[in-house]
């Protein structure tokens, strides 16, 4: 629709920005029914709903979806886990929202939670390449494989298996 979305936001401060070429609206916990102020990313589907990958505290997150003036949230009991940190989110052709959960502010040396997530506003699919990788962020290509960037090199999630290729990008 020719918008522009945006976060402005930290920890309890700003939050959700529109623009529409004209007009500038942002939409905080005070105004709207945004839950939190922090927004880590944004993703649009195409039907123009709008998900947020929202965070208040290390370990307090959420998926936030705006459909038509409609906020919906989708907390731990949805997504089956509580994510403690997002990297990025996207959306595949399916328009399903394609996550990427970052451990790296966590204590935890091996993890046995998801690295990823795939989340149709019902189900959420967890993802897990390995249980030492930190994924900070992923991107989903034309054919909704979600490659997933880590330290060593990434993993490709081919919707069935994975692909870990830690000798690409080595040298660089």
């Amino acid at each position: 629709k020719d918008n522009i979305w945006f976060s402005s936001s930290s920890h309890r401060e700003g939050g959700l920005v529109k623009y529409d070429g004209a007009n500038w609206t942002v939409f905080t916990p005070d105004n709207s029914e945004l839950p939190v102020n922090g927004v880590m990313s944004i993703a649009i589907d195409k039907n123009d709903n709008i998900w947020l990958a929202q965070y208040t505290y290390l370990g307090v997150s959420s998926l936030v979806k705006l459909s038509n003036n409609a906020w919906t949230v989708y907390t731990d009991q949805e997504l089956g886990f509580t994510p403690v940190w997002w990297g990025n989110i996207e959306v595949n052709s399916k328009g399903q929202v394609c996550g990427a959960i970052n451990y790296t502010y966590s204590d935890m040396a091996h993890n046995p939670r998801p690295q990823a997530i795939i989340f149709d506003g019902v189900t959420c699919k967890h993802l897990q390449f390995d249980d030492s990788s930190i994924v900070q962020s992923l991107i989903v290509d034309n054919d909704d494989n979600v490659w997933c960037k880590n330290k060593n090199g990434f993993a490709i999630y081919n919707g069935s298996s994975w692909v870990i290729d830690s000798l690409t990008f080595k040298d660089i």
